[in-house]
């Protein structure tokens, strides 16, 4: 059996001389056949032990990393939250970007063409958001943190302005009974209209991916409740009448998912190929769907909310495998979570390979304080549109991770995640 090796500790007595080198001597070390001055060798000894003291204790009094205490820097103090899969909250920004934002959107990142070896250029994550400035609905591209770049001129004055969708390199805006499609070209310099199309009814929604855009809303021209047209033509690809009206579509580039009023064969929820427009399937198992943001799709499953649950559907047939009870206005997903937002301002997420095994009640949570309008959410970043709170309407957060993560908080500080010059250790 082996014997513990106890703790080393060097120049801890009060008669020790111990000085600290400055930063130029910290960085050059000891030079050849040098005698390092009895005062700096105790300064290394003495910092090392105090280190080595510090995990050696930990060790003792805990028997795992779900919750300890260790010193960071100043005798501060931070800690692994218990509970590896629901860590804290990081908020990265909170902005006022009008009296309220109806939709948020995730563009990708943008890179400067101009890049050159000695020019590094620019590159930065952007997305859309829809704002309700309290006169002319606006459709702005923002930031992760909300910092506000271009915004789009439409060609008409819209009333409303429902949603807005990007893939990257065009952007859908669906206002009134107009889709207007946009060509993106840096998130500073406004877009250019490629077209507008009239639907003939109210809009309720837009959906894109790289071959054609979607839209929907009330029976409109040719009594078409949802149709597909080209990214650069204002002549529909097809058209499609669900026999109610819609109030979400989504795509994930090889179906398109409507929802909305109880229409044909009372489905709530219908697939339809993207290219050709031909019903798949249709399911009577959730409610009405409300609104744009209730559903969200990543081409294995769909994921859908009516007025009292949330339900995951198979893309491929449109069996419900899994339904938990929730009441929410806004659903946004990334490879790892379900990201939730209801009425009373809450933003709660499920691991996605929990399989709806979690209660919603007991959903980590975190509040924006009021009605959340739309989640988006890259895998990096949560953007979160809502009514106003506090002067704020759009606030983003980081996204929380699976794997086990350290933070640190110190003295009122929210909790930040570590990084190697507070935590030189890889967990």
């Amino acid at each position: 059996m082996s014997t513990l090796i106890p703790e080393p500790q060097w120049a801890t007595g009060a008669s020790a001389v111990i000085e600290t080198p400055n930063s130029d001597k910290i960085q050059a070390g000891w030079l050849e056949r040098e005698v390092p001055p009895a005062r700096f060798v105790n300064w290394l000894a003495n910092n090392a032990g105090a280190w080595i003291g510090n995990f050696a204790s930990m060790s003792g009094r805990y028997a795992s990393l779900d919750a300890f205490a260790f010193y960071a820097e100043d005798d501060e103090y931070g800690f692994v939250q218990a509970g590896y899969s629901t860590p804290p909250w990081l908020r990265l920004a909170q902005n006022n970007v009008g009296s309220g934002i109806n939709v948020v959107d995730h563009g990708g990142i943008y890179i400067d063409p101009t890049i050159t070896p000695s020019d590094p250029g620019m590159s930065q994550r952007w997305g859309l958001a829809v704002v309700n400035t309290g006169a002319t609905p606006e459709v702005r591209i923002i930031d992760p943190f909300g910092t506000t770049g271009a915004t789009l001129t439409l060609s008409s004055t819209p009333t409303t302005i429902l949603a807005a969708r990007t893939n990257g390199t065009q952007i859908a805006v669906a206002y009134d009974s107009t889709l207007e499609v946009f060509g993106f070209v840096d998130p500073t310099t406004a877009p250019t209209s490629v077209y507008t199309f009239s639907h003939g009814a109210t809009l309720t929604d837009v959906d894109i991916d790289r071959s054609r855009v979607y839209i929907c809303g009330a029976s409109g021209t040719g009594s078409f409740t949802h149709r597909a047209l080209p990214l650069d033509s204002a002549t529909p690809t097809w058209g499609a009448d669900h026999g109610a009206t819609v109030n979400s579509i989504r795509t994930d580039g090889r179906q398109v998912y409507i929802g909305g009023n109880a229409g044909t064969s009372s489905f709530n929820v219908a697939a339809y190929g993207a290219s050709d427009g031909v019903l798949a399937w249709g399911s009577t198992a959730p409610g009405s769907i409300p609104g744009a943001e209730f559903m969200a799709t990543d081409g294995q499953f769909l994921w859908v909310a009516d007025s009292s649950d949330l339900y995951r559907l198979e893309t491929v047939g449109g069996t419900t495998v899994a339904t938990i009870s929730a009441t929410v206005t806004a659903v946004a997903l990334t490879p790892r979570h379900v990201f939730l937002g209801d009425a009373a301002g809450n933003v709660t997420y499920i691991q996605r390979q929990d399989g709806f095994s979690t209660a919603a009640a007991a959903i980590n949570a975190v509040s924006v304080g009021a009605r959340v309008r739309s989640i988006t959410a890259n895998g990096t970043e949560i953007l979160v549109g809502h009514d106003t709170s506090g002067g704020v309407t759009m606030t983003s957060y980081g996204d929380p991770e699976v794997k086990p993560k350290m933070y640190r908080k110190r003295g009122t500080d929210s909790f930040q995640p570590y990084t190697r010059a507070y935590f030189p250790v890889s967990i």
